[in-house]
């Protein structure tokens, strides 16, 4: 394996132009002086980390000058002076806890409801185009040859999430994404020893492209409003597993399965793992507002930051249930704020279909909930 320190910062792009018309393999050889191996280079292309762009030359106007595009074959012929962009790095994400059948809820012509887990994308992010709800849907299901997102989950949140299908339907449900037609609940699990009042919650959020979002009390002129409603506080108890690895966690139905679990062993044979109960507040939260990063945001201005949220001043998920963890020691990636889980899961969706006028409603709360 190439250490990450020979060419480039992990989830860093490196950027470079072609010295020389050749086939995409060849070009990437060579500008590294064949240091690196070719079957690396070959897994990167195919995992959709590196980009290319045409020169500059061939281009009427610099202001009409398109983004980079995906390559995925070394064959594919590269111009002299084309820009390339390679992810040297890209992030892998294990899908084992995917039961891609099972995430489906509901599926018509133009569209399926799916409960998306904690830990894995809808669709491709920059650095790797499988790895993600839409490759998993389109593997196992042959009819499926397009999915639109215009309905998107954090990567580390779970919950349910709409893919459309049809793409003459994507401008029928933007709007209804604009008009805030669609009803979306989320439950919000935090430590602490108070509990938030129900009521109407109201943050500005700093205009900004950096991943963590700044949130202000008060009115900050050309500032984002964020208006969320907490409808209900209460208690529960997880049974967690004492790991120090995160990807153990990814399965935990946070809403349902633990509710009443007593035992301190779960699981048979070579999968038995020691649990502990674990006591969390949650807050039931409906959004007014729809910004990124909103509810993981204006948690942390109210001071219940998200278990398992570390971006956001949260707790690492490990420590819940063993104190003795410290993500500090861990090995890069591992001591990295970009968790995979964090305590956030859209259980509820609700919206009129203006084809059929049909109301759909969508739960993930056990009838007893």
């Amino acid at each position: 394996m190439i250490a990450p320190t020979l060419y480039s910062r992990a989830f860093r792009p490196l950027y470079f132009t072609a010295s020389r018309t050749d086939t995409l393999g060849n070009v990437i050889f060579n500008q590294f002086k064949q240091e690196v191996p070719r079957q690396y280079i070959q897994t990167l292309i195919a995992t959709g980390a590196v980009y290319h762009r045409s020169p500059l030359h061939t281009f009427k106007s610099l202001h009409n000058v398109p983004l980079p595009r995906r390559l995925f074959s070394p064959d594919d012929m590269v111009q002299q002076d084309a820009m390339l962009k390679i992810f040297f790095f890209p992030r892998q994400y294990p899908t084992d806890h995917v039961d891609i059948d099972r995430c489906v809820l509901f599926e018509n012509d133009q569209f399926l409801v799916i409960d998306k887990p904690h830990g894995i994308s809808i669709g491709p992010v920059i650095d790797n185009y499988h790895n993600n709800i839409n490759a998993l849907l389109q593997q196992h299901r042959s009819s499926i040859t397009s999915i639109f997102n215009p309905h998107r989950l954090d990567f580390q949140t779970r919950g349910l999430c709409v893919l459309i299908k049809d793409s003459s339907y994507i401008n029928q449900f933007n709007s209804m994404l604009r008009k805030r037609s669609i009803t979306k609940r989320y439950r919000a699990f935090y430590q602490g020893p108070n509990m938030i009042t129900p009521g109407l919650y109201t943050h500005y959020m700093k205009p900004s492209k950096s991943t963590i979002k700044e949130m202000s009390d008060t009115k900050v002129e050309g500032w984002h409003e964020c208006i969320l409603r907490v409808l209900e506080s209460s208690q529960c108890t997880v049974s967690m597993p004492i790991s120090d690895v995160e990807q153990d966690f990814l399965s935990i139905d946070m809403l349902n399965g633990n509710w009443k679990q007593q035992e301190m062993l779960v699981g048979k044979g070579i999968n038995r793992t020691r649990h502990a109960m674990v006591q969390l507040n949650y807050v039931d939260v409906e959004l007014i507002t729809g910004r990124t990063h909103q509810i993981r945001a204006q948690m942390r201005a109210l001071g219940r930051s998200l278990v398992g949220d570390r971006m956001y001043g949260g707790m690492a998920i490990q420590q819940l249930s063993n104190a003795q963890f410290n993500p500090n020691d861990q090995p890069y990636p591992h001591r990295s704020l970009h968790t995979s889980f964090i305590g956030l899961v859209s259980y509820q969706l609700s919206f009129e279909c203006p084809l059929t006028g049909h109301q759909h409603h969508f739960s993930l709360l056990d009838s007893k909930q």
